[in-house]
């Protein structure tokens, strides 16, 4: 028997329109910007290094495309937040959007690795992070933030918004 044509018809539609709705979700966390935190220091320069290239100062945030010829497989980027002293209360580094795994080193100290996340970190997802800072790994004066994106060897770009900290 030979399939109804209106069927058919209907299904490559179908199948059409998810395609269109997936690609605008995935586009979308590019193009809506939230409103910055309040009360919070925004940190919007990094110097960034992809694999064995050479660092360049960037404004956050940062989109990363890819390369055919040469693939990136990390992408690292170093920020610095001037404290004139280390404040009682905690405070909390926010990343509104990115969209690959990633580390967080806080002056030489690993304070964040979101490899067990694999499952919902790729680069049509965005995803958001918020962390206590640990008060013994900070210091009056300057704070050298690294945040490491694993880029994977996907044709598709990564991203990186400005970071927040914040009580």
């Amino acid at each position: 028997t030979r399939a109804d044509p209106t069927v058919s018809w209907l299904q490559r539609v179908g199948w059409a329109a998810l395609a269109i709705l997936t690609l605008a979700t995935a586009i979308g966390v590019f193009l809506v910007r939230l409103p910055d935190p309040e009360g919070a220091v925004a940190i919007d320069r990094a110097v960034h290094q992809a694999d064995s290239e050479p660092a360049a100062l960037v404004t956050l945030p940062h989109l990363m495309l890819p390369r055919l010829k040469e693939p990136v497989d990390r992408a690292r980027y170093r920020m610095q937040l001037e404290l004139p002293t280390v404040p009682e209360e905690s405070l909390f580094l926010y990343i509104p959007t990115l969209n690959r795994q990633i580390s967080v080193d806080l002056n030489g100290e690993t304070i964040f690795h979101s490899s067990a996340r694999t499952l919902w970190s790729g680069p049509l997802i965005g995803a958001t992070v918020l962390l206590q800072l640990p008060r013994q790994a900070l210091k009056p004066g300057g704070n050298e933030f690294v945040v490491t994106l694993d880029a994977g060897r996907f044709t598709l770009p990564s991203y990186l918004s400005r970071l927040y900290v914040g009580t």
